[in-house]
């Protein structure tokens, strides 16, 4: 994964716009929720594509990606749990 800035063409000095790079793909939970809370807490945000994993172990590359996004979003779920 990567994060890069760039100096927008139409903004003035430091209005920038970033670029993600991600090991991903938008079918996976655990990448649809972190596009989901970019988009949320951002609003503009331009899509360019998302490719599938391919080769021997793309499958279990996105059983990986899922498990851990279901490990994750189980902890948040205990964490709301021990919150009033």
């Amino acid at each position: 994964s990567n994060l890069l800035s760039r100096p927008t063409k139409d903004g003035g000095l430091g209005d920038y716009c970033f670029v993600v790079y991600a090991h991903g793909h938008v079918a996976d939970e655990l990448m649809a929720d972190a596009m989901r809370a970019l988009h949320a807490k951002q609003g503009k945000v331009k899509f360019l594509g998302s490719y599938p994993a391919t080769g021997e172990h793309a499958t279990s590359a996105r059983q990986h990606a899922d498990a851990r996004w279901r490990d994750a979003d189980d902890w948040v779920q205990r964490l709301r749990g021990t919150v009033g």
